[in-house]
């Protein structure tokens, strides 16, 4: 039960690192995040995984349960990150 949640929270969060760094930035930049969640049952199993992108105090987030998510029923999970990329 706990492989797909996992498995998705790695995906998205290194996502949001690639797009990040690709902008000059780093998770550090990171202000907020929204976590949507399929059921809040997954909440714990994914916590584990952000606390691997964010070792210091993650940023100030809101978690919100919603009945389905696309592009199917198999999405757990998705994050919304807003970050602060300063210019170089």
């Amino acid at each position: 039960r706990e492989g797909p949640i996992r498995a998705q929270s790695w995906v998205v969060l290194d996502r949001i690192r690639d797009t990040l760094e690709a902008a000059g930035g780093g998770m550090e930049d990171v202000v907020r995040l929204v976590q949507y969640f399929r059921n809040l049952d997954d909440y714990p199993q994914y916590t584990r995984i952000r606390n691997l992108f964010f070792p210091q105090t993650p940023p100030t987030s809101t978690v919100v349960e919603v009945s389905g998510m696309l592009p199917n029923e198999h999405i757990l999970v998705e994050v919304e990150a807003t970050a602060h990329v300063p210019l170089t």
